[in-house]
């Protein structure tokens, strides 16, 4: 009987759980989706040669603690559906039910609402694990075929997950009720929150000057030291950096002062808001001009961070102020009259009713929409540059190299020295066949670099030819008197330029030698020559190198057959032994890469990422959608007699199907524009900043469509929201 009930206040309440429905369909959607690629079904039906093991096992642990926010929204909405059902709680109450009984017929109404959503929400998850598949297989390099396939165990954990939650906040629901007075459901009103000020938007304030006031002193301490050392542009951008600090620490000082004292605070949060976002900007503007003193060794480290994190809290106070400011200025400065045809009025009175009570929770929404694209745009991007300098690093199968470190002036430098005809005799005892192999040194040009922290060392060119040979590529030709470069493969062709101009000879002894004419090389030959966080090995005549002292050893194999990751596995614990005890246990003197491991482990570590946060990411975006959608339902009932006045007074349906198209629509209009602009001018200093490190491995045409690819999502996400809000709205007050 119980279920006939639920189900028969289900079909009277279907327009209350539109929003409802349409978020659990879509977070089930991505649930199953992210969680499809831990199952071993799936594993089962992948190429021999990708082990999933190392990525299901952290998946398998970071997509459901990540769910906390699931929760979160599952909870809001739930609160609001309670709020929307009140009246109707107090009834039943009042015919004579039992709390017990109405809160079990409401578990009931929403279970049933829940199966369904999640039902629906695990064929869409169906087609979005496809999605997630063609990621997985891309980046190990496989083609990707479409195979629709239910994987058994993470359709039981979807339903695990979700109906478990249904049943914890039903527990929760019937707690509620019981403790829930009669009278105060009969007058509970729908209405948004009516309080003028949030005294917590004080706080994100206070602690904004605090961590000024902190960036101030700290720039004062070191830059002005060095201040006439450093060149103009550096003078005028850090100097004006710090005016705009001392402004935003007074317009702080004076919006506080305001509120203290209950005032009027309008123009301070006004002048607050737009010093923030100067601020903001020359924050950002100074970031690459302090990591450059960082590198230089005339700042500390902490210098690289600082300036975006300061101007990440800095935006967080500027989005919140800057929507408590359009409400000042809403409220205050707007003269109605004259804003349009007298339509307008009513729409104008609706927004002016409640936007100072909900410019915090906008700002907030705002903020977390903001990080939400930035962290989903960019991710696709750092992702490729992370996968393809792997592929770059993981050209050969073995190789084992040692490492030049920098030793204080005046001590020794203890070199290790690989033995190869050991490294030889263990391969053959594993029964390890190697298909070529190859044992070469770099060299220090002059004898004083060996003092030096990081030098850039030498290679012979025959030695260099070996490599290139193992890789696939034709040897090239050196004269006696001149030289080459191998750069690694981050750096930009500008930057060989300007080493080019600036370093056109090198002298080795008595030798003078000229650079080679085209003689920069960016061939993928591994990891050894690039010791001591160098960008660059100089290639050399054989003869001149016959002289030099050695600084590190590199021997490189490609095997007969691919290893498996546990034998693979085997060698790397076995070798690492070896070297460790060679070095006499000084760490990170030498290493052991093999292509299996790292292919596998750093492409693993790679998806972890970016799956993750673009779950997290679009989970949050899902909820911003859903709570600003709420928030204008929310008022619906108070709405509702507004609305009937002016249909009394002779608008028809059109023109109130107008209004609430406007007034929904400026939330989702405002909230979707200043996301995407702030996420937009975030990313476009991200691309500019981050150039040099991903431009040789991702497009840059390639970069801008994949954000663009982001973008779109979002706005077809907040569409779908604004769609629903609509509807919703106009059901509740029967337009």
């Amino acid at each position: 009987m119980y279920a006939k009930l639920a189900l028969r206040s289900l079909k009277r309440s279907v327009k209350d759980y539109s929003i409802y429905v349409l978020t659990l369909v879509l977070v089930v959607g991505l649930f199953y989706s992210f969680l499809s690629v831990t199952s071993p079904y799936y594993a089962a039906q992948l190429p021999i040669s990708i082990n999933l093991s190392y990525l299901s096992q952290e998946m398998g642990k970071l997509i459901p603690g990540s769910t906390i926010l699931l929760s979160f929204l599952i909870v809001y909405v739930n609160s609001y559906i309670m709020r929307r059902k009140q009246k109707e709680f107090a009834l039943e109450l009042m015919i004579g039910m039992e709390r017990t009984k109405v809160g079990l017929l409401f578990f009931l109404e929403t279970f049933w609402m829940g199966a369904i959503a999640v039902i629906a929400g695990i064929l869409l998850g169906i087609f979005g694990s496809q999605i997630i598949s063609s990621i997985v297989l891309k980046s190990f390099g496989e083609p990707f075929w479409l195979r629709l396939a239910v994987y058994p165990d993470t359709i039981g954990w979807t339903l695990l997950f979700f109906w478990g939650l249904f049943f914890l906040v039903g527990f929760m629901n019937m707690r509620v009720l019981k403790k829930k007075h009669l009278l105060s459901m009969l007058s509970s009103v729908e209405c948004g929150n009516s309080k003028k000020w949030d005294r917590s938007i004080q706080g994100i304030v206070i602690a904004a000057f605090f961590l000024t006031l902190l960036v101030e002193s700290l720039l004062c301490r070191e830059m002005l030291p060095i201040i006439m050392r450093v060149s103009a542009k550096i003078r005028i951008y850090v100097g004006l950096w710090m005016v705009t600090m001392l402004l935003l620490a007074v317009c702080v000082l004076w919006f506080l002062k305001k509120c203290y004292k209950n005032q009027e605070s309008g123009k301070a949060e006004a002048a607050l808001t737009a010093a923030s976002f100067v601020d903001i900007g020359l924050a950002f503007a100074c970031a690459g001009i302090l990591e450059d003193g960082v590198k230089q060794g005339a700042l500390p480290e902490y210098w690289i961070m600082l300036p975006y994190f300061y101007g990440a809290v800095c935006l967080v106070m500027a989005v919140i102020l800057f929507y408590t400011s359009v409400s000042w200025l809403a409220l205050n400065r707007i003269e109605y009259q004259k804003t349009g045809k007298y339509r307008n009025l009513f729409l104008f009175g609706q927004i002016r009713s409640n936007i100072r009570a909900i410019s915090k929770t906008m700002g907030i929404i705002t903020v977390a929409m903001v990080t939400g694209l930035v962290i989903t745009g960019w991710m696709p991007t750092l992702s490729g540059e992370m996968e393809g300098y792997l592929k770059e690093r993981s050209v050969y199968d073995l190789q084992i190299f040692t490492v030049r470190h920098g030793v204080e002036q005046g001590k020794e430098n203890k070199r290790i020295a690989l033995d190869f005809s050991y490294i030889a005799d263990y391969l053959k005892d594993r029964q390890v066949a190697v298909k070529s192999e190859i044992r070469i040194h770099s060299y220090y040009l002059q004898e004083e670099d060996e003092q030096e922290e990081k030098p850039i060392l030498g290679i012979a060119v025959s030695d260099y030819n070996k490599l290139r040979t193992l890789s696939g590529e034709k040897a090239i030709v050196l004269s006696d008197n001149s030289f080459a470069l191998q750069w690694e493969k981050k750096v930009i062709p500008k930057d060989m330029q300007a080493f080019d101009e600036k370093y056109p000879s090198v002298r080795i002894g008595n030798t003078q030698l000229n650079k080679m004419a085209d003689g920069n090389y960016q061939t993928s030959v591994g990891m050894g020559l690039f010791t001591g966080n160098v960008k660059a090995v100089y290639i050399l005549p054989d003869a001149v190198c016959e002289g030099l002292k050695t600084a590190t050893d590199y021997y490189v194999a490609n095997l007969e057959e691919v290893l498996s990751i546990e034998k693979a596995e085997k060698i790397n614990e076995e070798m690492s032994v070896w070297l460790e005890a060679l070095s006499e246990n000084r760490q990170g003197s030498g290493y052991i890469r093999l292509k299996t491991l790292q292919l596998n482990q750093g492409i693993s570590n790679t998806l972890i990422q970016r799956l993750c946060t673009t779950y997290i990411s679009l989970i949050l975006i899902i909820v911003c959608a859903t709570i600003i959608a709420l928030q204008q339902i929310m008022d619906a009932a108070e709405h509702k007699k507004r609305f009937l006045i002016i249909k009394k007074l002779g608008a028809d349906e059109k023109q109130m199907n107008q209004v609430v198209n406007r007034q929904v629509g400026l939330w989702f209009v405002v909230s979707t524009g200043i996301s995407s602009i702030v996420s937009m001018g975030i990313l476009t200093v991200i691309c500019v900043k981050s150039y040099r490190n991903y431009i040789n491995y991702v497009p840059l045409g390639e970069v801008l469509w994949k954000i663009g690819l982001v973008y779109l999502l979002f706005w077809l996400i907040m569409m779908a929201y604004f769609a629903a809000a609509c509807n919703l709205f106009k059901k509740n007050i029967e337009v």
